[in-house]
């Protein structure tokens, strides 16, 4: 995991968008399944930081401009993990 203030892509890098299974073998993120393998642009970067009583977690989520729009979203909201490099920025 990154540090809060070191996001892993940045804005105009080209990445893939990648399944991530959760410890029961199931999808952990089941809206963005739908769009493995799409490859897509970084719009934005947003970070999250969750908190409970016992633990505290940051996240980085990117906002993906596919490479092709057909009749999907413009733009579609992905968890670090299920993102991998694919090309240049």
């Amino acid at each position: 995991m990154n540090s809060a203030s070191t996001p892993k892509y940045i804005k105009g890098q080209k990445v893939k968008i990648i399944p991530v299974k959760n410890k029961l073998l199931r999808s952990k993120y089941p809206r963005v399944q739908e769009y493995t393998s799409i490859i897509g642009t970084v719009v934005e970067s947003y970070w999250i930081r969750f908190e409970d009583e016992n633990l505290i977690e940051n996240h980085y989520c990117y906002a993906i401009r596919p490479a092709e729009v057909t009749l999907g979203p413009s733009e579609i909201l992905v968890p670090e993990e299920a993102l991998e490099p694919s090309g240049s920025v």
